[in-house]
């Protein structure tokens, strides 16, 4: 009887526990669940042109989004008469933690602006979890889709967590039927 008394017990508490723990994550982190939406092309990517506050291990840091899908200092279209390099790579480039004024593309566009080059700007595509993989397949899919896009260059800025994340991308069990070996 005591056993069974503790297993039920234990369940209880544990299943009880687990659920309000879920709960107070779900809220935690629910602006990025609304604004990081999956995409058949590239696993998921931001919302177009909006605005949240993002959460990483309880720092909250504010997100901006233009008219691909990209972090961006604030919401807007990007402009068709200006010539872009799209800078991708995962968390890191994304600038997960940090605000955009922190990030590397915010950097490389205020050295642009001191050294007075007008017309010209960086594209921050890059977001949490993604994999060379990806990488790839991101930017064919924007490129494709946005023919009035600019873009001379792309940089590709890996990370040491790249090489399992890729792997699960050609692991024939885990990778998503949507995504052919290509």
């Amino acid at each position: 009887f005591i056993l069974i008394f503790l297993a039920t017990d234990l369940s209880l508490t544990q299943f009880y526990l687990f659920k309000f723990y879920y709960k107070k994550l779900e809220k935690q982190y629910i602006l990025d669940l609304k604004n990081r939406i999956s995409n058949k092309d590239y696993k998921y990517t931001f919302k177009e042109k909006v605005s949240f506050i993002s959460n990483y291990m309880g720092h909250e840091y504010l997100i901006n989004t233009n008219n691909l899908g990209f972090r961006d200092y604030k919401i807007r279209d990007l402009e068709k008469k200006k010539n872009y390099t799209i800078v991708i790579g995962d968390s890191f480039v994304e600038g997960v933690a940090l605000q955009y004024e922190d990030t590397l593309v915010s950097h490389l566009n205020n050295k642009i602006k001191k050294n007075n080059i007008k017309n010209y700007e960086f594209l921050n595509s890059g977001v949490s979890s993604y994999s060379p993989y990806i990488y790839k397949r991101k930017v064919i899919s924007i490129l494709e889709k946005n023919t009035w896009l600019k873009t001379s260059s792309v940089i590709i800025l890996l990370d040491k967590s790249d090489v399992p994340d890729e792997i699960y991308y050609f692991d024939p069990i885990q990778r998503p039927e949507y995504f052919p070996i290509e």
